[in-house]
């Protein structure tokens, strides 16, 4: 293989990396901190019929992380239902 061939390979490799990145990671969120401490594991990629799932069984879990979330509520922007923290606390209400 040629160098302008490689070249161009890892161009078209850079450069779909680039297009493709998933966007900027969220803040760390104390609530979702509690959930995963209390063994909900890695929510990041979780659903929230998932997640509501998971507090359907732990439900003093639940309990608490609604009412962390309810100033939050107040408060959010009208993408956070769609962050990590905002399915969590969609799921715990």
């Amino acid at each position: 293989m040629n160098r302008s061939v490689a070249a161009l390979m890892f161009l078209c490799v850079f450069v779909v990396g680039l297009t493709s990145s998933c966007g900027r990671p969220e803040p760390p969120s104390p609530i979702v901190q509690l959930a995963e401490q209390a063994g909900a594991g890695d929510l990041s990629a979780a659903s929230g019929s998932s997640i509501h799932d998971w507090l359907g069984k732990h439900r003093d879990v639940a309990d608490r992380i609604d009412s962390l979330c309810r100033p939050v509520r107040q408060t959010a922007a009208a993408t956070w239902g769609d962050t990590t923290e905002g399915r969590l606390c969609g799921a715990a209400h």
